[in-house]
Parts: C-alpha cells; structure tokens; sequence
C-alpha cells in the first residue's frame, strides 16, 4: 500500500504538467497562431515551435510549484519513467473529459 502512496504522489505534478499543456494546445494554440500570424515575426515552420515552447514553460511553471510543494509533505521517487507516465496519463485525461464533454454537447 505505501509503494502505490508513493508512486502516485510521484506522478501528480507530472499528470498535472500534461493537463495544463494539453489544455493550452486544445484552447489556446489557435489563437496564438493568428496572434503570431498578425505580427509576422514568425512563419509557419516557427509558429508551432514558439506555441509549444509557451505551452510548456507554462505547464512547467505550474506543475514544477505543485512538485515543490509535495516534495516539502511526502516521499516522492524522481524517475523519467514516471515522468512520462504522468505526461502521457494527462495528456490522455484531458482528450477523454474532451471527447466526452463534446458528446455531451451534440445531444443537448
């Protein structure tokens, strides 16, 4: 039971790191690529990347605060495998809750 407590306070920065950056490509992305578009300071091969650099520092600003302050509470493992893992298990939270709240919306 402790090794699971662990593990899973391991992954929720990163869980959370991968909802806010799935969030900001789902939302905001389009808008900062007319914003980018308007100024032509960027083409279309630097849009994505500007867009993606934004998105994560974002995420990881967020997520890094959060990480602190569990570190400062409970145990935690620092691995790139569970990074990952809570990348990849945000990223896919945030395309259900997506796809569910879009089905919701066709029928109403």
């Amino acid at each position: 039971m402790q090794l699971y407590r662990v593990l899973l306070t391991s992954i929720i920065a990163t869980v959370i790191f991968g909802i806010i950056d799935a969030l900001n490509f789902l939302f905001i992305e389009e808008k900062l690529t007319n914003f980018w578009k308007k100024t032509g300071f960027f083409d279309v091969e630097t849009i994505p990347l500007i867009n993606g650099g934004i998105s994560a520092s974002i995420a990881l600003f967020i997520s890094s605060f959060i990480d602190s302050r569990i570190h400062m509470h409970f145990n935690v493992i620092k691995h790139p495998f569970l990074d990952s893992m809570g990348i990849i298990t945000g990223t896919i939270l945030v395309i259900f809750l997506y796809k569910f709240w879009n089905d919701i919306k066709r029928y109403f």
